[in-house]
């Protein structure tokens, strides 16, 4: 799995991000398959400076032609929001252009609100930060697709197992 070279980078990068999207739920204990990493992080600029430190190390590109250094700038956000259609800025490897880094821009989140109730699991010997499973369920109602719906079944049901202590 890509997943841990890429979170290993982040953490040696000082990276605030929370996982989301599939690889959230599954450390939520629901079962999905999932192929990319999906993220939220701080936009602040000496977070994006660390992001891009990260993909730089780790051979990783931006999809499309824009500048990633322009994330910490909340109108060129909005602009690729309402004007691209854009919910994530996607990072590809140079070489294995299947893993891929998705930085999600458009959720309902606060950043650094939902970084204050993430959940860590440490996993080879790396911290990984990832989104409460009520943040979860509030992106999934947010996107509204039909994978999301069945998520959220899913993690209400894991919710009721697990209890409030998951939250």
């Amino acid at each position: 799995m890509f997943y841990f070279e890429v979170m290993e980078s982040f953490q040696k990068n000082h990276l605030r991000y929370l996982v989301v999207g599939g690889l959230a739920v599954n450390l939520h204990g629901v079962p999905r398959t999932t192929m990319d990493l999906d993220i939220i992080i701080s936009f602040d600029k000496e977070n994006i400076h660390s992001l891009l430190k990260a993909m730089g190390e780790l051979n990783y590109v931006p999809r499309v032609p824009v500048d990633a250094a322009s994330l910490e700038d909340p109108a060129t956000r909005r602009f690729l929001i309402d004007e691209k259609n854009m919910k994530a800025f996607s990072f590809c490897h140079r070489v294995e252009t299947f893993k891929v880094i998705d930085i999600v821009i458009a959720h309902p989140l606060i950043f650094n609100e939902a970084e204050s109730k993430r959940n860590i699991v440490i996993a080879k010997g790396i911290e990984i930060p990832f989104v409460s499973i009520d943040d979860l369920i509030t992106m999934k109602t947010a996107s509204g697709r039909e994978t999301d719906r069945s998520d959220i079944a899913m993690l209400l049901e894991a919710k009721g197992i697990y209890g409030a202590g998951k939250a």
